[in-house]
Protein backbone atom coordinates (compact mmCIF):
# COMPACT_ATOMS: atom_id res chain seq x y z
CA UNK A 1 0.00 0.00 0.00
CA UNK A 2 1.36 3.41 -0.91
CA UNK A 3 2.26 6.10 1.58
CA UNK A 4 -0.62 8.35 0.45
CA UNK A 5 -3.21 5.57 0.78
CA UNK A 6 -1.95 4.77 4.28
CA UNK A 7 -2.04 8.43 5.22
CA UNK A 8 -5.37 9.42 3.68
CA UNK A 9 -7.08 6.09 3.03
CA UNK A 10 -9.28 5.44 0.06
CA UNK A 11 -12.40 7.50 -0.57
CA UNK A 12 -14.53 4.34 -0.81
CA UNK A 13 -13.50 3.36 2.74
CA UNK A 14 -14.38 6.81 4.05
CA UNK A 15 -17.84 6.71 2.47
CA UNK A 16 -18.52 3.15 3.64
CA UNK A 17 -19.79 4.23 7.08
CA UNK A 18 -23.26 5.78 6.82
CA UNK A 19 -23.84 8.92 8.94
CA UNK A 20 -26.54 7.13 10.96
CA UNK A 21 -23.99 4.56 12.14
CA UNK A 22 -21.78 7.17 13.80
CA UNK A 23 -22.19 7.68 17.56
CA UNK A 24 -24.11 10.76 18.64
CA UNK A 25 -21.95 13.31 20.44
CA UNK A 26 -24.72 14.40 22.81
CA UNK A 27 -25.22 11.06 24.54
CA UNK A 28 -23.04 9.60 27.29
CA UNK A 29 -20.63 6.95 26.05
CA UNK A 30 -21.94 3.41 25.91
CA UNK A 31 -20.40 0.69 28.05
CA UNK A 32 -18.48 -1.93 26.10
CA UNK A 33 -17.59 -5.43 27.19
CA UNK A 34 -14.06 -4.39 28.11
CA UNK A 35 -15.03 -1.43 30.31
CA UNK A 36 -18.28 -2.70 31.90
CA UNK A 37 -18.09 -2.05 35.62
CA UNK A 38 -14.80 -0.21 35.28
CA UNK A 39 -16.05 3.20 34.08
CA UNK A 40 -19.38 4.76 35.03
CA UNK A 41 -21.07 8.02 34.06
CA UNK A 42 -21.34 10.60 36.86
CA UNK A 43 -22.68 13.88 35.48
CA UNK A 44 -22.59 16.45 32.71
CA UNK A 45 -21.93 20.15 33.27
CA UNK A 46 -22.15 23.17 30.99
CA UNK A 47 -20.31 26.33 31.96
CA UNK A 48 -18.69 29.30 30.22
CA UNK A 49 -15.66 28.23 28.20
CA UNK A 50 -13.62 31.32 29.13
CA UNK A 51 -14.19 34.48 31.04
CA UNK A 52 -15.91 37.03 28.81
CA UNK A 53 -16.86 34.40 26.22
CA UNK A 54 -20.52 33.54 25.74
CA UNK A 55 -19.77 30.02 24.46
CA UNK A 56 -20.57 27.18 26.86
CA UNK A 57 -18.16 24.30 27.39
CA UNK A 58 -19.51 20.82 28.03
CA UNK A 59 -17.83 18.58 30.59
CA UNK A 60 -18.81 14.90 30.91
CA UNK A 61 -17.56 13.31 34.10
CA UNK A 62 -16.96 9.59 34.51
CA UNK A 63 -15.43 7.52 37.30
CA UNK A 64 -13.00 4.65 36.69
CA UNK A 65 -11.66 1.97 39.02
CA UNK A 66 -8.10 2.40 37.70
CA UNK A 67 -5.94 4.60 35.52
CA UNK A 68 -5.65 1.77 32.98
CA UNK A 69 -9.45 1.53 32.68
CA UNK A 70 -9.69 5.31 32.30
CA UNK A 71 -7.08 5.41 29.53
CA UNK A 72 -8.70 2.52 27.70
CA UNK A 73 -12.06 4.29 27.93
CA UNK A 74 -10.68 7.65 26.77
CA UNK A 75 -8.84 6.08 23.83
CA UNK A 76 -12.21 4.85 22.52
CA UNK A 77 -13.88 8.28 22.80
CA UNK A 78 -14.12 10.51 19.73
CA UNK A 79 -14.09 14.21 20.55
CA UNK A 80 -14.33 16.53 17.56
CA UNK A 81 -16.14 19.55 19.00
CA UNK A 82 -14.52 22.63 20.47
CA UNK A 83 -15.16 23.16 24.18
CA UNK A 84 -16.17 19.52 24.74
CA UNK A 85 -14.31 17.56 27.42
CA UNK A 86 -14.53 13.96 28.63
CA UNK A 87 -13.17 13.75 32.20
CA UNK A 88 -12.47 10.50 34.01
CA UNK A 89 -11.76 10.51 37.72
CA UNK A 90 -9.52 7.70 39.00
CA UNK A 91 -8.05 6.89 42.42
CA UNK A 92 -4.74 8.33 41.13
CA UNK A 93 -6.13 11.57 39.65
CA UNK A 94 -8.15 12.87 36.71
CA UNK A 95 -7.65 12.27 32.98
CA UNK A 96 -9.24 14.52 30.37
CA UNK A 97 -9.71 14.22 26.62
CA UNK A 98 -10.64 17.06 24.29
CA UNK A 99 -10.36 17.49 20.53
CA UNK A 100 -6.62 18.15 20.74
CA UNK A 101 -5.70 15.09 22.78
CA UNK A 102 -5.62 13.44 26.17
CA UNK A 103 -3.87 14.68 29.28
CA UNK A 104 -3.51 14.20 33.04
CA UNK A 105 -5.36 17.02 34.78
Amino acid sequence: MSFWKKLFGRKEEQKATPPAAKAKKSEPAKATSSNVGKVSFLREEKRPAMQGLSTLATYRYYKAVSTEAALEFLNKQEVSQNYFYVCVETPDGRWVKDRTGMYDA
